[in-house]
């Protein structure tokens, strides 16, 4: 079961040394999880922390959202990479898969329209590398749970995994958050990393095995967690944030760290 995080531990002050890659993710934890998707964004003082970040470290975020969705709401903050649709989708990288899996997810969404029309507070979201469904609007969140569950059960070749209040879905073969955080070590040449998120789908990468020391934090203490460490709201995200911007900054008349 994971612990609430030591911010004066010498696991947490490790992360102020040079090589330290902090890869975040948005809805959650950078940003409160609200009732229209369109709407989430960053607070003020979670984007002045967040660019403090940024100014220090190699920050990357890693999303279900697609890429430019959610590259469009941290617009004009100094982030390396911004990664979508729970690792397949890569700001200004090649389409790759996802060629492969158009057809496949436009029939998904065809039979999702088709199965769950007339049941509202429903909304389809294709991100062109997965599927999201997404059912917070709806008045009976435990109808529209078994509702979105059963129209998913059969499409063929898809991966579904729960979260709050959304059902996606995810080509076979299609990256996780797990394999993006090995490739963001990899082309970071991090020696240690910072991963940061609160839903079902952060618990592949908090599960990941990667060439370089972790630490892996939840938002929200939930039981069985793989994350070693917890915070308890999204609000202790940017405390987390300020002390990391700390960590880096130089004492009076010394150099910052890089």
């Amino acid at each position: 079961m994971s612990v609430p995080l030591p911010v004066r531990s010498a696991a947490w002050r490790e992360l102020g040394l040079p090589g330290t890659l902090v890869v975040l993710d948005f809805d959650g934890t950078l940003a409160r999880i609200v009732h229209d998707r369109n709407a989430a964004r960053l607070s003020a003082r979670t984007r002045r922390l967040l660019a403090r970040v940024a100014a220090r470290y190699p920050v990357a975020v890693l999303s279900g959202r697609s890429a430019a969705d959610v590259g469009g709401r941290l617009d004009g903050l100094p982030l390396r990479w911004v990664v979508g649709s729970h690792g397949a989708d890569w700001a200004g990288g090649a389409a790759g898969g996802p060629r492969r899996w158009r057809g496949r997810i436009a029939r998904w969404r065809r039979a999702l329209s088709e199965r769950l029309e007339g049941l509202p507070g429903i909304d389809i979201e294709d991100k062109g590398h997965s599927i999201t469904v997404h059912y917070r609007a709806a008045r009976d969140g435990a109808r529209a749970a078994a509702a979105v569950s059963r129209a998913a059960a059969d499409l063929t070749g898809a991966v579904v995994i729960p979260g709050k209040r959304v059902l996606n879905l995810l080509p076979e073969g299609a990256a996780d958050k797990g394999s993006a955080l090995r490739r963001l070590a990899a082309v970071s040449g991090a020696a240690r990393l910072l991963f940061v998120g609160d839903d079902v789908t952060d618990e592949v990468a908090f599960r990941a095995r990667l060439p370089i020391p972790a630490v892996m934090v939840r938002v929200g203490p939930i039981p069985g967690s793989a994350a070693r460490y917890h915070v308890r709201r999204r609000g202790d995200v940017d405390r987390l944030l300020a002390s990391l911007a700390v960590l880096r900054d130089p004492p009076r008349g010394g150099r910052r760290a890089r």
